[in-house]
Order: structure tokens, then sequence, then C-alpha cells
């Protein structure tokens, strides 16, 4: 099933570029594309992340690429997106694995600015266990593939009616309760207030079914109204307020705002800052952008909790980036609640927060350095911590390839167990293309 899942990313991906390469689409739009192959070998004190008393040495080779690339027309996109590394374990206490995320899509537009069909996939992994630490025996791959019409219809010069449909497939590796399919529907009416704001009306509809009959399907219905400002080029601003329902087959409905805001100033010509909050239902079983991992590691500790169950998120991320010549500075935060309406499941909260930089040492030397902190809370069940360091070095190596060295460290602490600390040293060395 997997194998089946990534070439129909790859087939999606090509057919988008094999489309917009034709003689009807000459004039397109290129994102330049990237694409990187990479060997290493890691050594890690803690693989499978154990107490201290049971940790175990090893060291392992990898291999991965890294891919991204689109391209635009007026009658077509298509784009590609992704990490994958593949890890040869030396020991036996995990199989060797392939781990990471892929990314693609391809819009048909039948009728330029009117009417498209579009087609997505997304191959990414989630911790299976949100209470033990994130290891090769604790992650699984989540499929995704989409696909659907979509509308704009022009109501004069000023004001826009739209129509979308959407089919999903949602296929899990170890979690056959969750697959299933997703049913969504949308219509909205914008009107440009004038070259810089503009107002719509969202009305949208979800209807999440599941394979298993023990999972009970339900219903996502939200309407609100969506105010945006783009002021030049120092700011924007999105704000989108009204209610999201849940309904579902022999339970009781509900209801709850929804609410999603996004701000962006530039403080100066080399800093800007940016204001990410919202709040709505979502399903759980399908809804995980938020707990993907790339590679071995996490991407946080706020991993999505395996269940069918749909649950109302709140969030907030305030982001800082710094740019000079030589370095880049970037600063986050993030605060995000999760309630599930199932009275048989902990209710979540937690924090989480990053600094890093990257600063360019000499025109073949670049470091950078990264720290990270998160906690979590279930209710009635576990807090947890943990902290990341890391730190590395990469040098040019002629005009294709480059090494690098890194160090990272890794501490998770929690009341239920899964204490572990671990050390890692990775090298690698990197080949891309010459342009």
């Amino acid at each position: 099933m997997a194998n089946g899942f990534v070439w129909r990313v790859v087939a999606i991906a090509a057919a988008g570029y094999a489309i917009q390469m034709g003689p009807l689409l000459a004039q397109t739009r290129e994102v330049e594309p990237r694409f990187a192959v990479r060997v290493g070998a890691e050594t890690t004190d803690n693989l499978a992340r154990a107490p201290s008393a049971a940790a175990e040495r090893e060291t392992f080779l990898t291999a991965g690429i890294d891919i991204g690339a689109e391209r635009e027309s007026a009658r077509a996109r298509g784009y590609i997106d992704g990490e994958i590394d593949y890890y040869a374990y030396d020991s036996n206490q995990f199989e060797n694995e392939t781990a990471g995320a892929l990314d693609a899509g391809f819009s048909f537009r039948v009728v330029p600015e009117v009417f498209s069909w579009d087609f997505s996939d997304r191959i990414e992994h989630v911790r299976s266990d949100p209470f033990a630490p994130v290891t090769p025996g604790n992650r699984e791959r989540v499929s995704t593939f989409s696909t659907g019409p979509r509308a704009s219809i022009p109501l004069g010069e000023r004001s826009r009616f739209g129509v979308m449909g959407q089919y999903a497939d949602r296929r899990y590796e170890e979690s056959p309760a969750l697959e299933g399919e997703t049913r969504t529907a949308s219509l909205d009416f914008s009107h440009d207030l004038s070259s810089m704001q503009r107002l719509a009306l969202t009305v949208a509809a979800r209807d999440i079914g599941f394979d298993d009959p023990a999972s009970r399907p339900y219903e996502i219905h939200d309407s609100y109204v969506t105010y945006e400002r783009q002021a030049a080029s120092a700011s924007s601003f999105s704000v989108s307020a009204g209610t999201s329902r849940l309904r579902s087959d022999g339970a009781p409905g509900s209801s709850e705002p929804y609410f999603d805001l996004a701000w962006t100033r530039d403080v100066t010509a080399r800093s800007r800052v940016t204001l990410d909050v919202g709040q709505h239902f979502e399903g759980a079983a399908e809804d995980f952008d938020a707990g993907s991992l790339e590679g071995f590691e996490s991407a946080g500790i706020g991993d999505t909790l395996l269940v069918s169950d749909p649950r109302v998120r709140s969030e907030a991320r305030l982001t800082y980036i710094l740019s000079r010549p030589r370095a880049t500075f970037t600063a986050w935060h993030e605060r995000f609640e999760e309630e599930y309406q199932s009275s048989g499941l902990p209710q979540r909260e937690g924090t989480r927060s990053s600094v890093a930089m990257d600063y360019r040492l000499t025109p073949v030397l670049r470091g950078s350095v990264e720290y990270g902190i998160g906690d979590e809370t279930f209710e009635l069940a576990e807090t947890a911590d943990e902290r990341h360091v890391r730190a590395a070095l990469a040098r040019r190596l002629g005009r294709a390839w480059d090494g690098s060295l890194a160090f990272e460290s890794n501490r998770r602490e929690a009341d239920r167990g899964g204490n572990y600390r671990e050390r890692r040293y990775v090298l690698a060395l990197t080949w891309r293309p010459v342009r």
C-alpha cells in the first residue's frame, strides 16, 4: 500500500509537469526547484529513547532525498515538496525504515480563473502513542489522497461567487480504525472593498466517515465572515469569525466559536513579525499536520492523538524573523489547547518555543544552532516536558557537494514514565545538481 501511494504522488507531479511543458502552455511561472541526495551515518547513545539504565548505543547508515518544485500557467499548476530518509539500523532493536513527508498535487484549470479540478496526495508520519517518546517503533505513516472541483464565478468587476467540492481518502499504517473518507463542500461570496481590502462570507460542511463500523461518523459545519487587508508590502491582516457546529448520529450536537486571525508586519527592512490565532472544530483522524514528523525527530510534542473523535482546537503562535546578509535569526512561541468531544479522552494543552540562528562564517562554511522546549499536559493523565538542542557545521566541497556534522541532545521527562536522555552525532554528505 505504501509503495502505491508513493507512486501516485510521483505520477501526479509528473503529470503536472508534462502538461505544463506542452506547446499550449508556453508561458509559465516557475519556482526555483530544489533537489538533493544525501548519504550519511549517525551514532546515538539511546536509539530506543529508553530510561538511562536501559540505553544502548547504536551507529547506523542513512540515505535520503530533498525535493521541491512548482510550475504554473494559465491552464495548470503542478508541485511536489518533500523530504524522505531511509534508515538502515545495525542492531535488531528496530527494522529498517523509511520516514519523512512528501506532498504533491496537480490542478487543471479547465476554464482559466473560473473552473479547475484539483488532485493532491500527502504522505507523512505521526506519533502513534502520545504518552511515549518518538522512536522508530512509535510512529506511523499516514496517507491522504484528495480530489475535487473548484469554481470561482465573477459577479461584476469586484465580486465573485465560489463553489468547492472535495473527496479525500485517509489510510493509516497501523491505525485502521481511523481509515475512511471525508467529503467537503463550501460556498463563498467575496467582494473587493478596494484594491487592498476584501470581505467574504463562507459556508462549509465536512462529512467525516470511517471504514470501521465501531468509529462513529460526524459532520462539521462552519459559517464565518472574513476580512482581509493588504497594506502595501509592509503588513497584511486577515480575520475570520463565525460559528463551528458539530453533528453526529446518536449524540447531541454542539457549537463553538469559529475564529482565525493572521497578521504579518515588517518591523524593519530585514525583520518580520507574524501572529496566528485560531479556534474551531476539527477531525482528529484527518487533521494531523500539527503532529507530523520530519525524518527521525518530532516536530514537537504536540502530536495528534490518534483517535476518531472530533475536537475543538485553540492555538496561538507568534514568530519573529531577522535576516541579515550573513545571518538569519528565528524565534517562535506557540500555545495550544485540545478539547476532545468524548468523555473518555483526556483533554490536552501545552506550549512550544524555539530559537534558532544560521550564520555564514566564510564563503564556504556555515554554522547553525537551535534550542527548543515544549510541555504538554493530558488532563488527569500525564504532564511531559521536552528539550532539544542542535548545533551544526556545513562546508561546501566543490560546486555540487556539501559536507555537514551535527550534534543533537534530546531530553524528555514525564509523569507516566517514558523519560530519556539522548545524544546524537550526524555526519552527512549531500549532492545537488549544478545549475
